[in-house]
């Protein structure tokens, strides 16, 4: 019995077809696009990772901190004590990365006496940053309220502090 009278509505399959060159070039223009988008991606990648960063020196980090904080900050009385703790960090952190001070890690009384040994320090140096620090622990500790004119002088002095440290200065 042959399959076509059983099934009448199937025909016979046709020949294979020849595949021209048209879809596989298709298929090679899609793979030299994909291949050209990959090495763009890692090459741009790995100029991004060999591009020299800025390091900024000590002064112009804390600088550029306080000229941050400077935006942010003093709008109002009510934000002082947060103020003058930030103020505080922002100092210590300076004395920390110019001069090897621990003086984030110490109290106030811990960060003086170290003070005393440290000839880089002039004497009027030493009494601005005593006064300074007391300043802040009576703001953060004993919730003294300074005026915000006061606290705008704070940061005038800190700013002063850390550029007349000598330091050498990143162009």
């Amino acid at each position: 019995m042959n399959d076509q009278s059983l099934f009448p509505e199937l025909k016979n399959i046709k020949p294979p077809v020849e595949v021209t060159v048209f879809p596989w070039l298709g298929i090679i223009i899609t793979f030299l696009l994909v291949a050209a988008a990959v090495v763009l991606v890692v090459w741009i990648l790995k100029k991004r990772a060999t591009a020299p960063k800025k390091v900024l020196s000590a002064c112009d980090e804390a600088l550029a901190q306080l000229e941050k904080f400077c935006l942010e900050s003093l709008q109002t009385s009510s934000e002082i004590s947060s103020f003058y703790v930030r103020l505080s960090d922002i100092l210590r952190r300076f004395l920390e990365n110019r001069f090897g001070l621990q003086a984030p890690e110490m109290t106030t009384e811990e960060f003086l006496q170290s003070l005393k040994s440290r000839p880089q320090f002039t004497d009027p140096q030493k009494t601005m940053l005593e006064e300074f620090l007391r300043r802040c622990d009576l703001v953060k500790f004993a919730r003294e309220k300074p005026e915000v004119s006061e606290a705008r002088k704070s940061l005038e002095l800190v700013k002063n502090f850390i550029e007349n440290c000598h330091c050498e200065r990143t162009k």
